[in-house]
């Protein structure tokens, strides 16, 4: 009796944990293989980072403030719960309290207040796909209450994918992954679970969360998107050196009883306030195609996502360039969005101001001769043209003078980043920190204006020379101007300290660049009238006096036009072939090396006509 006893006490003690080793097969998978997310810490609230992190959708449930709006826009149910969700398609949606196109810290401040207490969260969900039986996907979804990118909108929904040959959460649990799959924007990238770019940490994925768009990858680089699939703009995940662990919360199948903890699940509405565009909120997880067809979307994706190179180029980095105006267009875009009427307005003033300026300026006859003579800018700017197309190779060879200046630049920068106490200093502001971004914007920027300095008197030398009836080759022209060398140094350093020092005292820019117009002319009247530092700054704001308007229009024409001439081209071919961004960004820099010299002619013939503008002041 006592032996039988004893058998009943152990098939008791056994039962309960054969059931739940049963039931809990899908967890124990989720658990198994859950992601490690790196995100940008965030040094201090509402300031630069990644403040977000996946969560419940519970915290906003309920939550005093959230309001479920109908196709109309009217309110339906304030502080709604997941009953009130349930079976609601399209046209239904959540309103979180704020303004999505202007956030401030809002939506910061909010998730913090109500997920204070609670730890990040994930669902799995565990899936089959009837097109491919024998097969599992583990699914990994994770929501955000905000996405703050290009498309800023309220709630976002991201998914990591692993994928295996296997036709049950308990067959999944004897074999590996066979492959890992990642949403991205419209798209999104796959790789084997033996490819040396996913990184695991035993069975758990590394996967690194792009600051703002939340979209997850499986290096810290910076991502290139050059259309639906990739997004539009950059994706960061340089900066993501922040591990979490999450809890993994497992989901069932879309429940039919609105009483059901996971009725939300048929919710096909928005998860955040409608607005236009990529500012819209998302739908949820079984809205989605890849909830019921997890393996035919992973047999979709690319095998690779696109790196920005981070090495140095000459002039402005067409892929940089590329990031930065898609981030610049988007604000512009939301601004537009929220005040339709000014912006019209000024892009109207914008294109009057333009036509205006174009009509009032002569554009013919174009002389190349005499180069000593009155012209209005229109003129000035076609006849520089000419010059330059009459003798290409001269002045081609002039721009090139950008590659040993950029190599040298590239070289100094590299030794006071690795060979000198400042190496100290980048390792702790982190190789993408932002006084490390100023510190080699500055190093880069003095390279540039030393060769546009030197590239400008030569030039200028050049014309000089054909004015009196002479022709000389860029290599007698660079050693006639860089005789000048302590005057043009010694005005270049005025130049520049003046605008870095001016610049830094925000209410100072407008002095910067008033100043900055002044002195333009300072090369060509170091190179021509053999003035020293001093008087060559002092004699460009004798010529400039009196005309700082048309000064700076001339200047600020060529100036847009040198630096947006390789971006632009870079641009195009970024977006119209398959040419690697090594390439792209070369071909953006030989561009910029040989637009340097048109400018300079430009502006040497401008100065010009501001001299017989002066003698005619003179004379009356």
């Amino acid at each position: 009796m006592r032996r039988e006893l004893a058998l009943v006490a152990v098939l008791l003690a056994l039962a309960p944990s054969a059931a739940h080793a049963a039931q809990s097969a899908e967890q124990q998978l989720a658990d198994k293989y859950a992601p490690i997310l790196g995100f940008e810490p965030q040094q201090k609230p509402c300031a630069k980072g990644q403040p977000y992190r996946p969560t419940s959708v519970n915290i906003i449930l309920g939550r005093p403030g959230v309001v479920l709006r109908g196709p109309d826009g009217k309110v339906v149910k304030r502080a709604p719960t997941r009953m009130d969700l349930f079976g609601l398609g399209e046209g239904y949606y959540i309103d979180m309290p704020g303004n999505p196109l202007k956030p401030g810290c809002t939506y910061e401040q909010d998730f913090r207040k109500w997920s204070a207490g609670t730890r990040p969260l994930v669902y799995a969900h565990v899936a089959t796909d009837p097109a491919h039986p024998g097969k599992l996907a583990l699914q990994y979804w994770f929501w955000y209450t905000f996405n703050d990118f290009s498309g800023k909108h309220e709630g976002d929904w991201e998914m990591a994918q692993i994928d295996f040959d296997a036709a049950t959460a308990e067959a999944a649990l004897r074999t590996a992954p066979y492959q890992v799959d990642l949403s991205q924007h419209a798209g999104g990238e796959r790789a084997d679970w033996d490819a040396r770019k996913l990184q695991r940490q035993g069975n758990h994925p590394v996967l690194y969360v792009a600051t703002g768009s939340q979209a997850t990858y499986f290096r810290r680089q910076l991502y290139l998107g050059r259309g639906p699939s990739e997004g539009f703009g950059c994706d960061d995940t340089r900066k993501a050196s922040s591990e979490v662990h999450s809890q993994v919360e497992v989901l069932p199948e879309v429940p039919d009883n609105a009483a059901d903890p996971y009725s939300w699940l048929a919710f096909h509405g928005r998860w955040g306030q409608r607005e236009k565009g990529f500012n819209n909120g998302t739908t949820g997880p079984s809205a989605k195609s890849v909830w019921s067809q997890p393996i035919e979307w992973a047999d979709g994706l690319r095998e690779s996502s696109v790196t920005v190179p981070g090495q140095e180029t000459l002039g402005p980095s067409v892929t940089h360039f590329f990031c930065g105006a898609v981030a610049a267009g988007s604000v512009v875009y939301n601004w537009a969005i929220v005040h339709p009427w000014p912006f019209f307005l000024l892009v109207g003033l914008v294109a009057v101001g333009t036509g205006e300026a174009t009509r009032r300026t002569a554009w013919r006859p174009v002389q190349r001769e005499p180069i000593r003579m009155r012209r209005r800018i229109g003129q000035a700017l076609r006849s520089a043209w000419r010059i330059y197309r009459a003798d290409a190779r001269t002045f081609l060879v002039m721009g090139l003078i950008f590659v040993p200046i950029s190599v040298l630049a590239a070289g100094v920068q590299w030794l006071l980043f690795h060979l000198t106490a400042v190496k100290n200093f980048v390792a702790l502001d982190g190789r993408h920190g932002v006084v490390t971004a100023l510190l080699a914007l500055l190093i880069g920027g003095i390279g540039t204006a030393i060769a546009s300095t030197c590239t400008t008197a030569a030039v200028a030398v050049v014309l000089g020379e054909l004015d009196k009836g002479r022709r000389i080759l860029a290599p007698e022209a660079f050693r006639i101007a860089l005789a000048r060398w302590r005057a043009l140094g010694g005005a270049l350093f005025r130049q520049f300290a003046m605008a870095i020092l001016l610049t830094v005292v925000i209410v100072g820019i407008p002095f910067a660049i008033h100043r900055f117009i002044r002195w333009s002319l300072f090369a060509q009247a170091a190179a021509l009238e053999d003035r020293d530092a001093r008087g060559s700054l002092r004699r460009s704001s004798e010529l400039v006096a009196g005309y700082w308007w048309r000064t700076f229009a001339i200047t600020a024409c060529v100036d847009v036009l040198v630096f947006l001439s390789g971006p632009l081209i870079g641009v195009v071919l970024l977006l119209v072939t398959d040419r690697s961004l090594n390439f792209i960004d070369i071909t953006g820099s030989v561009v910029y090396a040989f637009t340097v010299p048109y400018a300079a002619l430009a502006l040497t013939l401008y100065y010009f006509d501001l001299t017989l503008r002066e003698r005619r002041r003179e004379r009356t």
